[in-house]
């Protein structure tokens, strides 16, 4: 399955932030919380991790780009669970 992955809400006060460094590329594997990207605002720096584990299959933002909360960042295959002790 693909999922999406937006900017999640920054915290009060930041309406956005800009694209310092973007980690992963297309074909990586991610684990679930590993780094996905670095942004920068007036306030912090911050890194968005990855939701779930998966594999990046589109990346749609570069460094440098402005972006505000719930942006599309990239997406990333994820595989549904499945119960392997049957």
């Amino acid at each position: 399955m693909v999922k999406e992955v937006l900017l999640p809400d920054l915290g009060e006060g930041i309406e956005g932030a800009d694209v310092s460094e973007v980690v992963v590329s297309v074909g990586d594997t991610v684990a679930k919380d590993d780094t996905l990207l670095v942004l920068e605002s007036d306030k912090a720096s911050m890194e968005i991790p990855a939701d779930e584990a998966g594999v990046i299959k589109e990346i749609l933002v570069s460094s440098g780009d402005s972006l505000e909360t719930g942006a599309l960042l990239m997406k990333v295959e994820t595989k549904p669970f499945t119960d392997s002790a049957v």
